[in-house]
C-alpha cells in the first residue's frame, strides 16, 4: 500500500498508544502466572497480536475486550502440553521471537518456530551458545528454528551488545527453573532501559531480580503471581509527535512522566536543541523555539529513536552527528540504508560512517517517494518529514505501521495531516 502526504499545519492533542515493549512484557508475565490477571491499555498490534498467538500456542488463554486483555495464566505445569512438536509463528515480531525461546525451553517444550520478513535473519546466537550446555538444543533451519531439550539452571554468558531482548527472554524464564540462575553480560548492555522496563513489569508479578556488577542474579523457584497492570504510553511512538512539536505545538497525552522507558530522552534531545517542552499533569507540550541548533546523541541505548533523530536534525541549523549506529542493521530493516535512503529521497544530506552518521540541516525538504523498507518506524519519520516538506511525500508499503501502531495515520489526520490514499488492510 502507497499513499501520498500533502505538506500542511499539524498542531492539536494526540494521545500516546500505550507502549508495545511493555505490552510484551506483561503478556508473557501473566502467561507465566498462576490465576487470572488483567492487562489494561493494550493496543492490537501486528506484533502484540503475534505475542498473543504465542502464549496461546503454549497453553495460556486470552479473553480481549476492547483495549482490555484477561489472561488465564498457565504457572509453572506441563502437563498440559502433549509431547508433539508445537509449530508457532512469530511473523516479524523480534520480541515475540526472543521473549519466548527460553520460555519455550524452561517448559521443555519440543517446538519448531516460523516468522516472516527478516526475522529469522536476526540473531539469536547469544542462546544458542548459552544454552548448549544447559540441556537445550537450538538449530537454525533456512525456515525455521528447532528448539528441543529442558532448560537447567546456572549461570548464562550473554553478548550485551547484539540486544538486551536476550537478557530480558532469561529474566521471564529463569525464575521458574528449579534453582538459582546468573546472567553474566559481556561486552556493552546496549538498551539496558529495556531491562529495567522488564524488572519493573517483573516487579507487578512478584518476580525478585537481582542487579549485581557483573550482570542479574535470578532466584529459582519464584512464582508469578497474577495482577491487575496497567500498560502506560509509549514514548518510542510519542518521539515522531514530539519531533512535530517543533514545527508546531503538539500535546501528547498519556505520558508516564517517571517512566522507565530510554526513549523518554528524546524530549531533553528536543529541549537541548531548542524546543520547549512543559508537562501537564500526565501530558507533554511540545512548542518551537527561536531556532533548532544541531545535535550530537547516541542511540546506543535508544536504536528505534534514530528515525525520528533523523528528521529532527533535517529541522536543526548546523551538522547533528546521531552515534552509536551500528545495531540498526539488526532490525525489521537495515535502518542505517533504509534511514539514509528516506533522508535522501526527501533532498535531505546525509553521510553514514563507520558508527555514526552526519545530518545537515537544511530549510526544507523537497519532498519525494520513500522507500519504507516495509518497517513501521520509517514509515511513520516520512510521515513527520512531509509537514517539513515543501512537496507531497509518497510512502510505499505504509501498511507496515499496523506492525506497531495501527492508529498512527488516524492520529496524524487528527492534527491536520492530509493523508490520500489510505487502505491499510
Amino acid at each position: 500500500m502507497q499513499l501520498t502526504i500533502s505538506p500542511s499545519k499539524l498542531t492539536g492533542t494526540v494521545k500516546s498508544p500505550p507502549s508495545k515493549s511493555m505490552t510484551h512484557r506483561a503478556i508473557f508475565a501473566a502467561a507465566l502466572s498462576n490465576g487470572n490477571s488483567v492487562i489494561n491499555n493494550v493496543s492490537a498490534s501486528d506484533d502484540i497480536e503475534t505475542t498473543f498467538n504465542a502464549v496461546k500456542a503454549i497453553g495460556c488463554k486470552l479473553f480481549s475486550l476492547d483495549k482490555t486483555v484477561k489472561v488465564v495464566g498457565i504457572g509453572q505445569k506441563k502437563d498440559f502440553i502433549n509431547d508433539e512438536e508445537l509449530n508457532i509463528c512469530c511473523l516479524e515480531s523480534g520480541s515475540t521471537l526472543r521473549f519466548l525461546i527460553p520460555i519455550i525451553a524452561a517448559f521443555g517444550i519440543n517446538a519448531r518456530i516460523f516468522g516472516k520478513g527478516r526475522l529469522l535473519e536476526r540473531p539469536i546466537k547469544p542462546y544458542v551458545d548459552s544454552f548448549r550446555d544447559k540441556g537445550v538444543n537450538i538449530t537454525k533451519e533456512l525456515d525455521f528454528i528447532h528448539i528441543s531439550g529442558k532448560l537447567v539452571p546456572g549461570k548464562f554468558t550473554i553478548d550485551g551488545s547484539l540486544s538486551s531482548q536476550f537478557v530480558t527472554g532469561l529474566l521471564l524464564a529463569l525464575p521458574i527453573l528449579n534453582g538459582d540462575s546468573e546472567i553474566e553480560i559481556v561486552g556493552n548492555l546496549g538498551s539496558k532501559p529495556y531491562v529495567d522496563m522488564t524488572i519493573d513489569v517483573l516487579k507487578f508479578f512478584g518476580i525478585v531480580i537481582n542487579e549485581i556488577r557483573s550482570g542479574y542474579q535470578i532466584f529459582g523457584n519464584q512464582t508469578y503471581k497474577s495482577c491487575n497492570y496497567t500498560v502506560e504510553g509509549d514514548y518510542s511512538q510519542a518521539a515522531f509527535f514530539e519531533v512535530l512539536g517543533c514545527i508546531n505545538p503538539v500535546k501528547i497525552k498519556g505520558l508516564k512522566r517517571n517512566s522507565y522507558q530510554g526513549d523518554k530522552i528524546m524530549l531533553n534531545l528536543i529541549e537541548s536543541c531548542g524546543a520547549n517542552v512543559e508537562w501537564q499533569d500526565n501530558a507533554v507540550v511540545v512548542k518551537p523555539g527561536n531556532r533548532l541548533k544541531a545535535f550530537r546523541a547516541s542511540v546506543i541505548n535508544t536504536p528505534d529513536l534514530a528515525p525520528a533523530m533523523s528528521v529532527l536534525a533535517c529541522m536543526c541549523e548546523g551538522s547533528s552527528k546521531i552515534e552509536g549506529i551500528s545495531r540498526l542493521k539488526l532490525k525489521e530493516s537495515d535502518r542505517i540504508v533504509s534511514t539514509t535512503s528516506m533522508i535522501k529521497s526527501l533532498g535531505g544530506e546525509i553521510k553514514v560512517f563507520d558508527n555514526y552518521m552526519i545530518v545537515e540541516g537544511v530549510k526544507k525538504l523537497a519532498g519525494g517517494t520513500v522507500d519504507s523498507y516495509n518497517d513501521h518506524r520509517i514509515v511513520m519519520a516520512a510521515s513527520i518529514a512531509a509537514a517539513y516538506s515543501k512537496d507531497p511525500v509518497k510512502i510505499l508499503n505504509a501498511q507496515s505501521v499496523n506492525k506497531s501502531y495501527p492508529n498512527f495515520f488516524e492520529d496524524y489526520k487528527s492534527l491536520g495531516g492530509v493523508v490520500n490514499g489510505i487502505n491499510l488492510e
